[in-house]
């Protein structure tokens, strides 16, 4: 049996319970874009808040702009990126840390485009004692792909960020944006779509329907597709527009649905999910999130209508569950030849319910202030 979704949503006037929720969920990475300090070209050099440290004798670190050899295209956030080349690990020293609590590393990641080179990511807190080792090889892509931890444990209220560009082959650099910690959110397998890599070569193989359309594949996807939908790389006939993460997107055709399995919900806990959309150009889809078969809500509606030929960003209400594992879902509802492209999905952390004595003691320590300022 499924375990079942409860959802809570905020009462009209009640907007001061926000105070009874968990402190601030994030955790401040310093420098976390890297846009304090410059390095004259190539860009070697030392990064404001950041220790770097070479593995096995080997490697180089520093920032660069666009216009710079490592980075060498359009950061995604401000005007600069990080790079280590050949090997190495990026590291702080954070404070703010609940070590009863896990916490999600964060970061958008590429390659710089040298032929045939590639390399790994691996992210740790408390000094590699905890680890995440992302799973796909990167290569350059249109767009930065996102990494996404597992939740990691930590043992203090300070633990060091690490991230290392762990392997790789070729003339490799690893590029790092936009760092974050967090308190724990489930991790979507593939949320960016980019597994299987769809062919690169001309338009009409450069997706994969379920039902057999197109030259690529989703055989080893982390996704379920219905018939017609699948996988699309940019420039395909679909003729999407540019994937805001990686290479890749999905395509959500008619009726159908995709869907996976994410686990590491915790009970108590309120999340959101978040993730860019866009509808197909002259027919677009519309559609619905669903967790469980229940529909999450965006504001005051459960069904979507993204911009055509440009996509949008979104994030549902935030939700509670029972703890587990929930079935994912996007499922259009236009029928016929109509298209939604949706990419970059992710859950986030948004507050921990309190335990019911708490909000009591809170509400009563209310009351009380109340009964002064009449007395008053």
């Amino acid at each position: 049996m499924k375990p079942r979704t409860h959802f809570f949503l905020p009462l009209a006037g009640f907007a001061s319970l926000a105070l009874i929720a968990t402190p601030a969920s994030a955790v401040t990475v310093a420098n976390a874009g890297f846009e304090s300090n410059s390095n004259a070209n190539p860009g070697y050099g030392a990064i404001n808040n950041w220790t770097f440290s070479q593995i096995g004798g080997v490697g180089n670190a520093g920032v660069n702009t666009s216009s710079q050899p490592f980075l060498n295209q359009t950061p995604p956030a401000g005007s600069q990126a990080a790079f280590i080349q050949s090997a190495g690990t990026l590291s702080q020293n954070i404070s703010g840390f609940d070590p009863t609590k896990n916490y999600t590393v964060t970061y958008l990641a590429s390659e710089r485009g040298q032929s045939g080179a590639s390399v790994n990511t691996t992210v740790s807190l408390d000094g590699g004692t905890t680890s995440f080792s992302y799973a796909d090889t990167i290569v350059k892509t249109g767009n930065f792909r996102r990494i996404v931890s597992d939740p990691l444990a930590v043992s203090g209220s300070s633990s060091t960020l690490g991230i290392s560009l762990s392997s790789g082959v070729g003339d490799r650099a690893l590029l790092i944006d936009s760092v974050s910690v967090t308190r724990a959110a489930p991790r979507i397998p593939d949320g960016g779509f980019e597994n299987p890599v769809q062919p690169n070569n001309n338009t009409s193989t450069r997706y994969k329907l379920a039902n057999g359309g197109g030259g690529g594949a989703l055989a080893g996807s982390a996704w379920t597709f219905g018939a017609t939908s699948g996988i699309t790389r940019n420039n395909s006939d679909f003729a999407p527009p540019t994937a805001p993460e990686g290479n890749q997107a999905a395509i959500l055709r008619g009726t159908n649905q995709f869907s996976t399995t994410v686990s590491g919900f915790e009970s108590g806990v309120t999340y959101s999910i978040s993730f860019e959309a866009a509808g197909r150009n002259g027919t677009p889809n519309d559609f619905k999130v669903l967790l469980n078969g229940v529909a999450l809500m965006f504001g005051l509606n459960t069904d979507l209508d993204p911009t055509t030929n440009a996509y949008q960003s979104f994030t549902s209400n935030g939700f509670t569950t029972s703890g587990g594992s929930f079935v994912l879902a996007f499922e259009g509802l236009v029928g016929g030849d109509t298209t939604a492209f949706i990419d970059d999905v992710r859950f986030n952390f948004v507050a921990e319910i309190p335990e019911p004595s708490s909000v009591l003691l809170l509400s009563l320590g209310g009351l009380a202030s109340v009964f002064r300022r009449r007395r008053h």
